[in-house]
């Protein structure tokens, strides 16, 4: 019996504007063919609308040492 891995990428225009942070106020969810972006926290007028471009799972030598790995 063999297994598959696909790998898929897209491009979100709108979604690719936005700012990053490491106390990030949004996080997405991807749905289907689209992106729904929600706030974790309340967000004021004219506050800027931030998410983070990394997985907040691993901290940052977790997310570097992956990275290394992903390049080799």
């Amino acid at each position: 019996m063999s297994s598959t891995s696909i790998h898929m990428s897209a491009i979100f225009l709108d979604f690719s504007l936005m700012s990053h942070s490491c106390q990030p106020n949004t996080a997405y969810v991807l749905k289907g063919d689209s992106v729904e972006v929600r706030a974790m926290r309340s967000i004021a007028p004219g506050d800027e609308i931030t998410m983070s471009y990394v997985s907040l799972d691993e901290n940052r030598t977790e997310r570097l040492a992956l990275n290394f790995l992903a390049m080799r």
